[in-house]
């Protein structure tokens, strides 16, 4: 989502890079003389009733709509009518007198916000003024606190979160506004305050346990925890995770253990997903602080599209060495964990080439020779189904990592049947090690990859000893 900046109260509602228009030339001197001279031009009577807003001039309001025929929603040359004037004032007693003169509290500016929407930013901007009981009022005469702007979807509690007022998100929490609600861009105000990296706002829901964000599952965006991570906002997840726990302590009390367990399900859920981009961005405090705090480091990727994938395996896959070392020792990570596609860290180093992880997950037990059990391969004709880390080596050209499995004492056989199932092998950048997999017998793969003559071929079967296949 993209995130909407909190621009100017001015610029939001009149649409321009200025406030509103200043008042007509003549609208005082209308104004003053209060006969027929305010019907002589059309333009100077409706800038008149909006200098009378102005002014407070209560009185003239009766007079102009009801004798003089002023429409009492009646822009200016900015767009806003009489009644917007008014909210901009803070000015309590002239918007119910326009209210009482017939102003429609749902009609638009010309941004498409509404007069409550519109009353919430300008109480953002300056809460002095009394456009708290101005919000009751609209509230009170029509206004929906639900209303929702046509093409963000945003509603009056939306504009509060994201203009950083709790004030106003107080007030419209006492009329009835919906904490729950969504934009079109699927976002609740919990997410609008960690997009906007709003503490105070987030700390303020929290206070009163507002963070719902654990509970609604959406399809279409990050959890808002997972977004703090991602902008490494250390301080915003504290405070999730902390309302995290208040509420499941209190399901808990509430329903007991066997009730709270989907909550809890849902809670490890979402910071497993927070954990999937702290791993992303390599980010070693938020992934210790997530640990700590319930986050399953084996099953992370369940809410990301990636069943059974685990931390260590997305640790190895970004060639986070501290950070899977950090897994391994003090999270107790299992080095040879299978993902959804059957391959344990190591499979995952050795295709990524990350010869310095496959050096750690060797060191700490990562078994050499296990095979893979995927039917995935990365293109139709090929096949990747149970071959071991030394044969995905040779199929990458990894042969660096090929020698290091070599030193660790990984069997060749497998791989010379790999050799005579694909026809794969060809080139070669590392004499070394294939000189090495001749050493051990593998004759036939070396022969396939190194571009030699059918004689020479023929050599390499006269002394060497081929494998049964």
């Amino acid at each position: 989502m993209t995130r909407r900046s909190a621009e100017a109260p001015s610029r939001l509602f009149t649409g321009g890079a200025g406030t509103a228009a200043p008042p007509a030339r003549d609208a005082s001197e209308a104004i003053t003389a209060r006969g027929d001279h305010l019907a002589d031009e059309p333009g100077d009577v409706v800038l008149a009733l909006h200098e009378a807003v102005r002014r407070g001039r209560r009185e003239l309001i009766h007079h102009l709509v009801l004798e003089c025929g002023v429409s009492v929603d009646a822009r200016d040359a900015s767009g806003w009518t009489a009644l917007m004037t008014a909210i901009d004032l803070g000015d309590v007693r002239m918007a119910m007198a326009l209210l009482s003169a017939g102003a429609d509290v749902r009609l638009p500016c010309v941004r498409r916000y509404g007069c409550l929407s519109c009353a919430v930013v300008l109480y953002a901007q300056d809460p002095r003024k009394q456009r708290a009981e101005i919000v009751r009022l609209l509230v009170s005469r029509g206004a929906d606190v639900h209303e929702q702007h046509v093409e963000t979807g945003e509603t009056p509690l939306h504009l509060a979160a994201r203009f950083e007022s709790v004030d106003a998100m107080a007030a419209l929490l006492e009329l009835g506004a919906d904490v729950s609600a969504v934009d079109n861009d699927d976002c609740t105000v919990v997410d609008v305050a960690v997009d906007n990296g709003s503490l105070s706002v987030l700390q303020w829901l929290a206070e009163r346990g507002l963070t719902q964000d654990f509970e609604r599952a959406s399809s279409r965006r990050r959890s808002p925890l997972a977004r703090a991570v991602a902008a490494g906002r250390m301080d915003l997840v504290r405070v999730l995770v902390s309302s995290h726990d208040t509420r499941l302590a209190r399901s808990r009390q509430a329903e007991g253990s066997h009730g709270a367990a989907a909550h809890e399900a849902l809670v490890r859920r979402y910071r497993s997903e927070a954990l999937y981009c702290a791993l992303q961005t390599r980010q070693f405090d938020m992934i210790a602080f997530l640990c700590a705090h319930g986050a399953d480091a084996a099953l992370i990727g369940a809410g990301v599209g990636y069943k059974h994938t685990s931390a260590l395996h997305i640790a190895v896959k970004y060639g986070c060495l501290d950070i899977a070392e950090f897994l391994i020792e003090h999270q107790r990570a299992d080095v040879n964990y299978r993902n959804q596609r059957g391959r344990t860290p190591l499979h995952v180093a050795v295709i990524e080439n990350r010869g310095d992880v496959a050096k750690l997950l060797l060191m700490h037990g990562a078994e050499v020779d296990a095979v893979s059990a995927s039917r995935i391969g990365f293109m139709a004709h090929e096949t990747m189904d149970r071959m071991n880390a030394l044969e995905l080596a040779v199929w990458h050209s990894h042969d660096a990592i090929a020698g290091l499995l070599l030193q660790h004492g990984a069997c060749v056989y497998d791989v010379d049947c790999a050799a005579r199932r694909f026809d794969k092998f060809l080139g070669v950048t590392d004499a070394d090690v294939h000189r090495t997999l001749l050493e051990q017998e593998c004759l036939l793969i070396a022969a396939r990859r190194i571009s030699v003559s059918p004689g020479a071929i023929a050599s390499l079967r006269r002394n060497a000893v081929l494998l049964p296949c």
